[in-house]
């Protein structure tokens, strides 16, 4: 008797457990509205390590002027979003202070207000850092101003996960040519912002570095965008160096680098390029890489966009071991509704596979998917809709979901197992094999219901046939290797 025969009693009860328990999207909590009209509120959003607070950032709120901007943060309070403390505001109209950073506890948060004059200059920007004490934010030290006018310094803020280093972006300083754009960090010393070495500059003008900037955990290494690539430093005694060569895009207006983030330990980065017309006009695309040795190499293929104009990669969240990535969409499904989508992927050996629902705006022109942040364990995804109208026009919103991945981790850490994607599916299914090979669908009383050839290479498998329900699938190959498995949904 064929051996896979024996072990499809097993398979069918992983699959009807899959069934009962397929993964899930579920929405915590209602929509986190902006304050009002116009506030863009979503376009920036942080999570504090376990997910239960979350800082939101409002570049275009008016509560202290025209575009002053604010910051708020809220905790999970038995699935209810309550405000911590009062708005978090920006100094002056104008300030646009809406760029926010959430320490892995969600007691401190720093604010990039990248338009504030001060004694500096004019848009010379600014960061501000403060502690959640009994409910009431206070500043921690003095503001970090912008070195010069038209700096922007805090268009890219962030802080590590203890909240005593800070790293930010003003990618249009001059100090090594005209808008070469520069990033500094700063350590926290008793409550006086102390930087960690020199200036990390741009080095070129028009090189506009320090628009994104994201730090480790640790804080010990630095990412940001530059000349239209990205590049990576690490801090040893006081001296930041590069690590590795820049990370430079597929096309040159791509856009790679207006989204990017770190694992935990910063040697893997995920980089979208919302630009890329690898599957499309605009697209979209982000790439995940690893770095060994000083070397950064791409983990798997593209993540391409699904269709034109849907400048997929227009945010990334990695997880904290870097095993998932959750992307968006700011303007799927096409150009002229913008209701947008955010998609979660996972390295299975190598591979990128969609995993789960996809989750789409609420509306047209939502812009969902402008911001998005994954807490530590990767159970909890909030994402930004800028130009969310539930609290009147582009007041903006967020929305929160709690992620139930089933049994798929378990079966992808066991080389029986394959996986098809997308999952769920509709009526189209794809795979990649090494060798020629069958595959074949079982339904759950185990008979078989479906056969079909597959060439070597990567295959679209036509389902449309099959009724909805679940499935196991079968590979078998003519060279003696044993079979490999996998589940199946169709919806």
């Amino acid at each position: 008797m064929n051996k896979s025969l024996l072990a499809l009693p097993a398979l069918l009860a992983m699959a009807i457990r899959a069934h009962l328990h397929a993964q899930t999207f579920t929405q915590i909590g209602a929509d986190i509205d902006g304050e009002a009209a116009y506030d863009g509120s979503g376009g920036i959003v942080s999570y504090s390590a376990d997910g239960m607070r979350l800082a939101i950032g409002a570049g275009s709120n008016s509560g202290n002027g025209i575009a002053a901007g604010h910051v708020r943060v809220y905790e999970d309070i038995g699935g209810i979003w309550t405000q911590v403390g009062a708005d978090i505001d920006g100094e002056a109209a104008g300030d646009a202070a809406g760029i926010a950073s959430l320490s892995a506890d969600g007691t401190r948060v720093a604010i990039g207000a990248p338009r504030n004059n001060n004694a500096n200059g004019t848009d010379a920007g600014h960061v501000r850092v403060f502690d959640e004490i009994g409910g009431v934010w206070t500043q921690v030290g003095a503001d970090i101003d912008g070195e010069g006018t038209t700096d922007w310094c805090g268009q890219g803020t962030s802080l590590s996960a203890d909240g005593m280093r800070v790293a930010l972006g003003a990618q249009l300083n001059d100090g090594s040519g005209s808008q070469a754009g520069h990033v500094r960090v700063f350590t926290d010393s008793a409550g006086v912002w102390v930087q960690v070495g020199a200036d990390i500059k741009g080095g070129a003008p028009n090189a506009t570095m320090g628009r994104k900037v994201v730090l480790s955990a640790d804080g010990q290494r630095v990412a940001t965008d530059v000349s239209g690539g990205v590049r990576v430093f690490g801090e040893v005694g006081g001296i930041w160096s590069q690590i590795g060569s820049d990370l430079q895009p597929e096309g040159i207006y791509d856009d790679f680098g207006f989204a990017i983030s770190l694992s935990a330990n910063g040697t893997r980065m995920a980089i979208g390029g919302s630009f890329n017309d690898g599957n499309g006009i605009d697209a979209g695309h982000v790439r995940v890489f690893d770095e060994s040795g000083g070397v950064w190499t791409q983990v798997g293929a593209d993540i391409d966009g699904p269709v034109d104009s849907a400048w997929f990669g227009r945010s990334v969240a990695l997880l904290a071991d870097g095993s998932r990535v959750a992307i968006g969409a700011t303007h799927k499904p096409s150009d002229t509704t913008q209701n947008g989508e955010v998609s979660v992927y996972t390295e299975v050996n190598g591979a990128w596979v969609q995993t789960g629902p996809i989750i789409f705006g609420e509306a047209p022109n939502d812009y969902c998917g402008s911001a998005i942040a994954l807490n530590t364990a990767g159970d909890r995804l909030a994402i930004g809709a800028q130009w969310n109208d539930g609290n009147g026009s582009n007041a903006g919103h967020v929305r929160v979901y709690a992620l139930d991945f089933g049994n798929e981790v378990l079966e992808n850490a066991n080389p029986q197992y394959f996986q098809l994607m997308p999952m769920p599916a509709g009526g189209t299914l794809h795979v990649q094999v090494e060798v020629n090979t069958e595959i074949h669908l079982f339904d759950l009383t185990g008979a078989r219901v479906f056969t079909q050839r597959l060439s070597a290479g990567r295959t679209a498998i036509d389902v449309t046939s099959l009724a909805r329900g679940a499935y196991v699938a079968e590979l078998r190959t003519s060279n003696g290797a044993p079979s490999r498995f996998a589940k199946v949904i169709l919806e």
